[in-house]
């Protein structure tokens, strides 16, 4: 996040220097990435809607840096989307010598390309996991998605390279986190949990807030529900696992809602992820089908 206030830092005057056009200028060209990986054909002007949408535009306006993490929440999900082959099918089948050649070429192509979609949606997911903790429970969903859809390696792979990018930028730009890691749980965990000395000013009056505002029965009321309802989020997880993006989307839209109106400090701002990503359902229509002739296991084994 601090590639943000680089501009700034370096002296560059005025809007140049403004962290946030450039935050507007991030997420609109990763939304861009994922609407062109769904094959929407009005890519760019679906990515500048989502990037003016409220959702959007009015975190970005405030400097607030969670459009860019749900843009490459998106682009994650964009790229875990099946692709569809129709053309190069047709051109197999004009230039092969029969119908099963050309469905074994295109299958070929499609678990090259398969492949190489998930390498860069677990990179892509590893980046938002570094830029922000609110991109983690990201992680776990789509996992579990991978996992349905291509058996155990796949998703081991999945998160393995999604952690190492995230632990490797860590170290990279900003090694204090790793050296102090503290510091780092006292960031990322205890603070939102409200359970350190300082306090948030943009705390709402959600749930979670108005039961830590009771007393500590209440704080300690508030924890409960928010582990019950993370435990409940990852039980689904394993007995009903998301089978698309589509369907792994809602599962982190509602998690991640529970996550915010449950938390003892937290804001109303949060709700843009939950919101973002039944928006980014919405503009993408994403398709369940799978690729024709081509078996999704075999597809995301060789992945």
């Amino acid at each position: 996040m601090a590639i943000f206030g680089l501009p700034r830092a370096l002296g560059l005057p005025g809007l140049l220097g403004d962290p946030r056009p450039w935050l507007a200028a991030a997420t609109f060209l990763v939304l861009r990435l994922a609407f062109r990986a769904v094959g929407q054909p009005a890519a760019l002007r679906r990515a500048a809607f989502a990037t003016a949408s409220p959702v959007m535009a009015f975190p970005i306006a405030l400097g607030i840096t969670d459009p860019p993490v749900l843009a490459l929440t998106c682009l994650a999900l964009a790229l875990l989307t099946r692709p569809a082959w129709p053309a190069l099918t047709a051109r197999a089948a004009l230039t092969a010598r029969s119908a099963s050649a050309a469905r074994t070429w295109a299958a070929v192509m499609a678990r090259a390309a398969l492949a190489r979609r998930v390498w860069l949606a677990a990179v892509v997911l590893g980046v938002a996991c570094a830029m922000k903790y609110t991109a983690w429970p990201a992680l776990a969903v789509l996992t579990a998605m991978v996992a349905v859809r291509g058996g155990a390696r796949p998703p081991a792979r999945f998160a393995a390279i999604a952690t190492a990018t995230a632990l490797t930028l860590a170290a990279a730009l900003a090694p204090a986190s790793l050296t102090t890691p503290a510091a780092l749980i006292q960031n990322t965990i205890m603070y939102p949990l409200g359970l350190t000395t300082a306090r948030s000013p943009a705390q709402s009056p959600l749930p979670g807030h108005l039961l830590a505002t009771i007393g500590p029965a209440g704080h300690l009321a508030a924890m409960i529900l928010l582990i019950a309802s993370g435990l409940a989020i990852a039980a689904s997880l394993v007995t009903r696992p998301p089978a698309n993006p589509s369907a792994a989307a809602r599962r982190l839209a509602l998690g991640l809602a529970l996550m915010f109106a449950l938390s003892p400090a937290t804001r109303f701002g949060y709700f843009a992820y939950p919101l973002g990503l039944y928006g980014w359902i919405a503009l993408c229509r994403i398709p369940a089908a799978s690729v024709d002739g081509v078996d999704e296991r075999a597809q995301l084994d060789s992945a």
